[in-house]
């Protein structure tokens, strides 16, 4: 079996796990979690979720799960909810998974069926942009620095990788990798909001953000290394 159909039939079993066991529980709660969510009061939302105990990072995990798939609300509430209920190895764990399993299973679906062009779906002038850049690029490093800076949404960039010639495998490689930095950096910040260390977080920020542009501005060396995973 070839490793495009294994990744395609653990996300689907996965999935549907989610769907038969949690997604019931959380409907439920649902409607409250988006009414905070609404409010835009974290601390509320941290404390709702604290109250399920380890019950509440399922429902972290499913909240980012569905913002991956419909970014109805920016990420970063989630990855700053994520840093002060579970801290920074947990909550970027968390964050992590889902939102790529969540990628992964937007990019399979679309290569399976070949949809065509998405980005006229969005009608939205940055994605048109995006689109024309990873068309200009070589699709490994473009999708890259797509992640590397979430200047948009992750949601979107699943959309414009299905139509590049990248693998499966190394749409993987570069989703995981190039999100790791910004996300942990933001899970770190919620972290250190909760302890009062603002100065530390704005460091890892800041260290986070230069380590994105090093990256970026070391285009050459960063292809050579995603050749490498060919």
């Amino acid at each position: 079996m070839s490793i495009k159909k294994v990744i395609l039939l653990a996300t689907f079993v996965v999935g549907a796990l989610f769907l038969i066991i949690f997604i019931p529980a959380v409907a439920k709660i649902a409607p409250e979690i988006f009414e905070i969510l609404k409010a835009d009061d974290h601390q509320a939302l941290v404390l709702y979720l604290r109250s399920f105990g380890y019950t509440g990072a399922v429902i972290l995990f499913i909240l980012q799960f569905l913002q991956s798939l419909m970014p109805i609300f920016p990420a970063v509430i989630l990855q700053i909810t994520a840093g002060i209920t579970y801290g920074p190895w947990w909550g970027t764990l968390i964050i992590t998974v889902s939102y790529s399993l969540a990628n992964l299973l937007i990019f399979i679906i679309l290569r399976k069926y070949q949809f065509g062009d998405m980005s006229k779906l969005f009608g939205w002038k940055p994605i048109k942009k995006m689109m024309k850049y990873i068309q200009n690029q070589d699709p490994n490093l473009a999708i890259f620095i797509l992640y590397l800076f979430p200047i948009l949404s992750n949601s979107y960039i699943p959309y414009l990788a299905y139509t590049t010639t990248i693998t499966t495998k190394n749409f993987i490689f570069v989703m995981i990798v190039a999100s790791i930095p910004m996300t942990f950096a933001s899970v770190y910040f919620g972290d250190r909001l909760l302890k009062g260390e603002l100065l530390s977080a704005i460091i890892v920020f800041g260290l986070a953000a230069l380590l994105s542009f090093g990256l970026y501005k070391s285009k050459s060396l960063l292809k050579k290394f995603l050749l490498m995973i060919n």
